[in-house]
């Protein structure tokens, strides 16, 4: 019944992200529903319930910022590679004074020195961290040698999303 209840709320049009990161969030918290199978559901991919859930990991101080509609969804999503709350509050605040877009944020959370490093990347490997990227909805980062020896990193922001990628891996190898 509460699956059912939470379920129709997040297809009402309404809703402003926070509330749907939260109901989504419910769903795996309260009643261990896997992102795939929210995803399903509410006919959505599971990365999209994934990127949503994760942007409650922001400090509550931007998280009403988006709620308010003072702050959008792209900006806070942004906003979750700076690992710095203080500066992702700071950075925050410069959005909404200077009116920021999204692209000019990125410029300052991946400055153009940094990027170098993935332009240098082998474009095989690139494709491949990109590829998986898309396929399991988590950040991949690969790292290899001039022999192509080395390892992969998968990124998960919570134990349910821990879960969530465990039991896709398992089903891909099965």
């Amino acid at each position: 019944m509460m699956t059912l209840s939470i379920l129709e709320n997040l297809q009402r049009e309404n809703l402003n992200p926070i509330e749907e990161a939260r109901s989504l969030n419910l769903l795996t918290q309260k009643i261990g529903m896997t992102h795939d199978e929210i995803g399903k559901s509410l006919g959505k991919s599971r990365s999209y319930v994934s990127n949503t859930i994760r942007i409650l990991a922001l400090p509550k101080e931007i998280l009403d910022l988006v709620e308010d509609g003072k702050l959008s969804l792209a900006h806070a999503r942004t906003l979750l590679a700076e690992k710095d709350t203080k500066k992702q509050l700071l950075l925050a605040k410069r959005i909404i004074n200077e009116k920021m877009s999204v692209r000019e944020l990125e410029y300052i959370i991946y400055p153009p020195s940094s990027r170098k490093k993935v332009k240098d990347k082998n474009i095989f490997v690139s494709e491949i961290e990109e590829k998986l990227k898309k396929e399991l909805g988590n950040q991949v980062k690969i790292k290899t040698n001039k022999n192509y020896e080395g390892s992969m990193t998968l990124h998960f922001d919570s134990i349910a999303s821990l879960e969530d990628l465990i039991s896709r891996l398992s089903k891909k190898t099965h």
